[in-house]
């Protein structure tokens, strides 16, 4: 009968439509650099404000973290069911050393706070409580009712980060560390989705009072008999739940936010500020927009404009994508460069006249490689946005450039890793016209070599992708004098082919001047923000209509410069105007800094060194993407040989060897 009955009280709450009660924990110590983003995203989640309880506590700070907090609630408290902060400043606990090095003292106090928190939840009544690290950014505003629904006991999301760090383990080992599973990495990089069991959450924990199986749920190892494990509160709470029979949850049915790593021995909270900002930069490929509220514009660090010698920034945008235009400014401003738009040719204004109005011929002998089909209008628009730009180098002299497509995401330590690879180039006198920032391996990644005396610069062989590159003045006016407008190809085929490294002869041959000279960093800077089969993948070239055979006879032998140019002209107005002029109307808060090219310093050596974990984790990471597009570049190029096999149509350009 009470049983019932209480069930019956349970479910009054959902039966009237209103939300269960969530009471949050949050512990905050020095992270003034993050939690401006952190209470952000924080106040936008889609959850009642009044059905949210909000428990926040701060001790020893060196930082404006509490500043920050009170500043946020005094704008905020009446919004929320309730509010409790209490803060204590009193600068490093007497133990502590180094930040990366939890002093024992600290340990105790943060592992009685949590178990307060919990405590306090439950004699709060309220139905779930949720543990929430201060450096979480949460991207998806109905994380909570997702993970609500999902009718777990505990329950946790998956939290992106750097490096291979994962917010979970799959299995824990009988001596309390991480046991290898081959199923963490699919869960991590989403290869498959769903809720999953796992042995350790962190970061972010939903509990379920409800249930009574979490009564004995505890994060302290005092509280548990016969523990024997380390002094650490996930791993107690692990313990005490498996213990209980209380299973843990994780779901990575969506990106729900990000996490930073823990600091390694070694490392202080500058590198956790540069990983929260990557972390940041990350977000806007599902925000679209820096998660900033007007509040905080004066307590997150200013970029300072320094373009280590690039003259100019080009950013290749659709105007019909405003969306990634906004992201563009607001990322290249953060990370302290100062943007030219260049207005995309958009292949659904192109058609067979138009073409031979402008002049333009396609190359006869062109076929996709793996689909075997002619260019489409979109990859056609693709390579005369690409053309403007180098043509924009030679007209306004600069010196070097960079060339960015409107989906680029950049990795962690960009700027750095930046300058030390232009340094590498000053240092070892080594001539260069053309730099991939960010590429796709092909199958001759075997043939290139490291540039000697370098860890950032390697030769490049044939590869996809123009996503994001340098390019010298030197290096534009090779690939606009070359006449690629009488011969059109796809621009990521046709850079290859300038350096000479074009496995199809038949495309080199209309290209007798191939001597451009072609590096790229290691590991790559900058990627694509999603490919082929992610939610939100777009692609306005591929998908867009094939050229028909008749337009391979238009065009003459010399382009109309001035109906090309016309294609930029005739939509151009104030507001998206890609000259000098116009990019500086709304820049006036950027403190200009040094614009020379990278100079040799002191802290050269101490700031390599300190990428150097990181370095080595990326390559990994690098490699392990590398050995999956050489599989699927094999696979591609196989199936390539059928087609051409079963169709008899072979190309001179291509040696088919009797392997395949």
């Amino acid at each position: 009968m009470r049983l019932s009955l209480l069930l019956s009280l349970l479910a009054i709450p959902a039966a009237l439509g209103v939300e269960p009660t969530v009471f949050v924990v949050i512990l905050v110590r020095n992270k003034a650099h993050v939690l401006p983003y952190f209470l952000t995203l924080l106040d936008r989640l889609d959850y009642p404000k009044d059905r949210m309880s909000l428990w926040i506590r701060s001790d020893h700070n060196t930082d404006d973290s509490v500043s920050i907090l009170t500043k946020w609630l005094d704008a905020k408290r009446s919004d929320y069911r309730s509010v409790d902060f209490r803060h204590r400043d009193s600068g490093r606990w007497q133990d502590e050393y180094q930040p990366w090095k939890w002093s024992k003292e600290r340990k105790q106090v943060v592992l009685a706070l949590k178990e307060a928190g919990l405590m306090k939840a439950r004699s709060s009544r309220a139905d779930f409580v949720l543990f929430l690290d201060a450096d979480v950014l949460l991207v998806r505003p109905g994380v909570l009712k997702a993970l609500i629904s999902e009718k777990k006991t505990v329950v946790a999301p998956l939290l992106k980060s750097l490096d291979d760090h994962a917010n979970f383990w799959v299995a824990m080992a009988d001596d309390f560390t991480e046991k290898p599973s081959e199923e963490t990495e699919k869960i991590r990089d989403q290869e498959t989705t769903g809720v999953f069991q796992v042995d350790v959450v962190r970061n972010f924990v939903l509990v379920n009072l409800r249930r009574r199986s979490s009564e004995e749920l505890t994060f302290d190892p005092e509280g548990i008999s016969e523990y024997d494990g380390p002094y650490d509160g996930d791993i107690a709470f692990a313990v005490s739940a498996a213990r209980n029979q209380v299973q843990l949850f994780l779901a990575n049915t969506e990106r729900f936010g990000f996490v930073p790593p823990p600091l390694s021995e070694g490392e202080y909270l500058a590198e956790d500020k540069e990983r929260v900002q990557s972390l940041v930069l990350e977000s806007t490929e599902v925000l679209w927009e820096i998660p900033l509220d007007e509040m905080f514009a004066d307590d997150v660090e200013k970029p300072r404009l320094n373009h280590m010698g690039i003259q100019a920034v080009y950013v290749i945008n659709l105007k019909r994508r405003p969306e990634r235009r906004r992201r563009m400014e607001a990322v290249l401003k953060s990370l302290g460069f100062r943007a030219t738009f260049v207005d995309a040719v958009d292949g659904k204004t192109l058609d067979e006249s138009r073409l031979k109005e402008m002049g333009v011929k396609l190359m006869p002998e062109f076929r996709d490689p793996s689909q075997n089909r002619p260019m489409t209008y979109g990859e056609i628009g693709c390579v005369l946005s690409h053309h403007h730009a180098w043509q924009e180098i030679v007209n306004s002299k600069r010196k070097l450039a960079m060339i960015l497509e409107d989906d680029a995401h950049f990795e962690p330590f960009f700027r750095q890793r930046l300058s030390d690879a232009l340094e590498d180039f000053s240092r070892l006198r080594l001539p260069w016209d053309f730099l991939y920032l960010g590429r796709k391996f092909l199958d001759r990644y075997d043939l290139e070599e490291d540039v000697e005396g370098s860890e950032n610069l390697r030769t490049a062989e044939y590869s996809y992708w123009l996503v994001g590159y340098l390019l010298t003045y030197e290096g534009a006016k090779k690939l606009v004098d070359a006449g690629l407008l009488n011969n059109l190809i796809p621009s990521d085929e046709f850079v290859p082919v300038m350096f000479d490294k074009h496995p199809n002869e038949t495309y080199s041959r209309h290209f007798p001047r191939r001597d451009l000279r072609a590096y790229s960093v290691t590991p790559r800077l900058v990627w694509p923000t999603f490919y082929p089969g992610d939610g939100q993948y777009v692609t306005d070239t591929e998908d867009s209509e094939q050229v028909p055979d008749s337009v391979f006879e238009a065009g003459s032998s010399k382009p109309s410069k001035q109906v090309y140019l016309d294609l930029y002209e005739d939509e151009e107005d104030d507001e998206t105007a890609s000259s000098d002029d116009s990019r500086d109307a709304d820049e006036g808060d950027i403190p200009d800094g040094d614009t020379d090219a990278p100079q040799n310093d002191e802290a050269f050596e101490e700031r390599r060194n300190a990428l150097l974990p990181y370095k080595q984790s990326l390559l990994k990471s690098s490699y392990r993407d590398l050995e999956k597009e050489l599989a699927s570049s094999l696979k591609e190029s196989a199936e390539e040989a059928l087609r051409h096999l079963r169709s008899s149509q072979f190309h001179s350009g291509f040696r088919l060897k009797e392997e395949l």
